[in-house]
């Protein structure tokens, strides 16, 4: 059966709430204002027919009723629309932006929780002004020298090789390990000057070190 419940007024849904702009910005401009937010609420709901006007919902006792004010997600959502429909552009504008802002930042939270992110370090300060790029070092593994127990070492023994002797059935095969080195960008494999020396394992001083030599020597 269908309920006869009476419809929000024209007022009701076209007059601006300045109790509830007030209520969002954190200010009122007189003291009548949230009384009128209140007053504005209460036209929502109907006491002598225990129904919410927002939802169209009727209810069985005034606990009922109450409850689903304080606890029905389609009451709290009702209410939000109706609430941003009487705010104008500008506070619409500005209350979705806090909106962003809360959800971004609750993202990044959960992130840091969930994967153990830690907090980003504070960039260095450079002492004539400006910030300095955050540099990361890396170490090869190997530059303090292989240790005879890593798999490649211990196949090699097992085949009979022993460490300090070269490769091959003879012997005759290198016996240091082949080290990466870094090229000139842009030269060809075995043209001069396409090789300086330097590995992957330096540092870039060390690198720009060895470049200047190799120049130099070549420049005799």
């Amino acid at each position: 059966m269908a309920m006869d419940l009476p419809k929000l007024s024209a007022e009701d849904r076209l007059s601006p709430p300045r109790g509830l702009v007030a209520a969002y910005s954190g200010e009122s401009d007189s003291e009548e204002e949230p009384e009128r937010a209140v007053e504005r609420e209460e036209k929502l709901t109907d006491w002598h027919k225990l129904a919410c006007l927002l939802c169209r919902r009727q209810f069985p006792s005034k606990e009922a009723l109450i409850r689903h004010q304080q606890l029905s997600g389609l009451h709290k959502q009702n209410l939000e629309i109706h609430r941003r429909a009487h705010l104008s552009e500008s506070e619409l504008e500005a209350l979705e932006k806090t909106d962003m802002e809360m959800k971004y930042r609750d993202r990044a939270a959960e992130r840091r929780e969930k994967y153990g992110v830690p907090e980003p370090p504070e960039p260095k300060k450079r002492k004539y002004g400006g910030i300095a790029p955050a540099t990361v070092d890396f170490e090869q593994p190997t530059r303090d020298g292989l240790g005879s127990d890593n798999i490649g070492s211990r196949m090699l023994q097992a085949m009979g090789w022993r460490e300090g002797s070269g490769l091959g059935r003879k012997k005759q095969g290198i016996i240091a390990p082949i080290e990466a080195q870094t090229r000139v960008r842009g030269s060809g494999l075995g043209a001069r000057g396409s090789s300086y020396g330097a590995t992957a394992a330096e540092s870039y001083r060390e690198s720009l070190h060895k470049a200047m030599l190799t120049r130099f020597h070549e420049a005799e």
